[in-house]
C-alpha cells in the first residue's frame, strides 16, 4: 500500500494549500531550509487534535 502525493514533483504545497487542508482540519508537515536544520514537523490544528491525531503525531514522530 503506497501513499499518494497530492503534490506532485518536490512534493512542496503552496501555502495556500497548506491553509485550506489546515481549515480542513488535515495534517501537514512543514519542513525547514534544507541549509539549516533541514527538518520536517507534523502538525494539525488544535481544533482537530483529537486523541488519534495525537496518538498519531506521537508514534510516528517520536524519535
Amino acid at each position: 500500500m503506497g501513499m499518494e502525493m497530492p503534490h506532485p514533483g518536490n512534493g512542496l504545497a503552496p501555502i495556500e494549500t497548506i491553509l485550506d487542508d489546515a481549515r480542513a482540519g488535515r495534517m501537514s508537515i512543514l519542513v525547514d531550509d534544507e541549509y539549516e536544520e533541514d527538518e520536517g514537523d507534523l502538525f494539525v490544528p488544535a481544533a482537530f487534535a483529537n486523541a488519534a491525531a495525537v496518538n498519531f503525531m506521537a508514534a510516528a514522530c517520536s524519535a
